[in-house]
């Protein structure tokens, strides 16, 4: 017998060993013993709990069948949830999932998921739930992400920082991470209570910038709180890079992005856009004269894979910013062959 044949009948045997190979749980379709998987409550609510709180779940597994369930894994839905649980369970017997959440940096009503992996043939799958509602440690007003238009004028912002439930907070610390942001706390009246005041200077770069401002505290919980800060300065490009994405190599149809130019103080013109590579095409756009442009680039394809990067050029009649360069992004994917189907002589 030559090799051809050994190979075509090991090929054989091989495919016929996969196809007559019993699956996960087949004893269950013939008849055999089976484990039986139970849970009576899927979810479980931890109720109101303050941020940085580590809440405690606890859920009951039965196996209501003839056979050892074993509960192979409980994957939580992110690594915020820890899970613990009785790998086998005996026929007629239960079992324990505990399973904990912890709430820092939660804050409002918070769900997570876990799923039971285990042998039952008809249920192998079992999703639970669970929830708390966080209340956050300290309540920042208006809110913690503020934009700041810096003009021929700096730009002011005032917070108002609130332990929850009355209870005392001191503030020993706040750090502005940009040089041109300065950062102010002063005690107000009641308990737990302060006033942050965040300015934007006339340092701030042209176009739109974003720093942090922390406030170090003395709670044991959490002791930095983060306020985020966005500053305008001038023409604004928005979003600050066009950007495709991943690409296929072999596009069969133009791709398109866009970038709104702005700026809401006073009037200015754009009086042309440039993009730097041959493969793309800007059309500029008139949104409201003066105030608003949109540009629109189209890349209708010719690049190698990799990732590419390059301009779009803004000019405008602003003598401060006669010209706004902007990022243009893109990963072009690699064509894949396809392998040839496998025929069997």
């Amino acid at each position: 017998m030559n090799t051809f044949v050994w190979v075509k009948l090991g090929l054989m045997v091989g495919l016929g060993g996969l196809l007559l190979a019993p699956p996960a749980g087949a004893g269950a379709a013939t008849g055999g013993p089976r484990p039986v998987i139970e849970v009576p409550a899927t979810s479980k609510d931890a109720g109101s709990c303050e941020e940085g709180t580590v809440t405690h779940f606890q859920f009951t597994v039965r196996n209501r069948g003839q056979a050892d369930l074993d509960v192979a894994q409980v994957k939580p839905s992110c690594g915020c949830t820890i899970t613990q649980w009785d790998p086998v369970i005996k026929p007629g017997a239960q079992g324990t999932i505990h399973a904990q959440m912890n709430t820092q940096y939660f804050r409002g009503a918070v769900t997570k998921h876990l799923t039971i992996i285990s042998n039952d043939p008809d249920r192998p799958l079992v999703e639970l739930a669970i929830t708390a509602h966080v209340v956050p440690l300290v309540n920042i007003s208006p809110d913690p992400d503020a934009l700041l238009t810096v003009t021929d004028k700096a730009a002011t912002q005032e917070f108002t920082l609130e332990r929850s439930g009355g209870q005392p907070m001191k503030i020993l610390q706040v750090i502005p991470y940009a040089p041109y942001l300065k950062a102010e706390a002063i005690p107000s009246p009641g308990v737990g209570r302060c006033k942050l005041t965040v300015t934007a200077t006339t340092d701030a770069p042209m176009g739109r910038s974003k720093a942090a401002v922390v406030v170090w505290t003395d709670l044991p919980q959490d002791s930095a709180l983060t306020l985020f800060i966005t500053v305008d300065r001038g023409i604004v490009p928005i979003p600050p890079m066009v950007f495709y994405g991943f690409v296929p190599h072999d596009m069969k149809s133009p791709q398109h992005a866009s970038v709104t130019i702005v700026r809401n103080a006073a009037p200015f013109h754009v009086k042309s856009v440039a993009v730097s590579d041959p493969h793309l095409a800007a059309k500029l756009e008139t949104v409201r004269d003066g105030a608003e442009y949109r540009v629109t680039v189209t890349y209708a394809g010719g690049w190698d894979a990799g990732r590419r990067l390059q301009t779009l050029t803004v000019t405008t009649d602003d003598p401060k910013q006669p010209v706004i360069e902007v990022p243009v992004q893109a990963f072009v994917q690699a064509t894949v062959a396809k392998a040839p189907p496998l025929v069997l002589h």
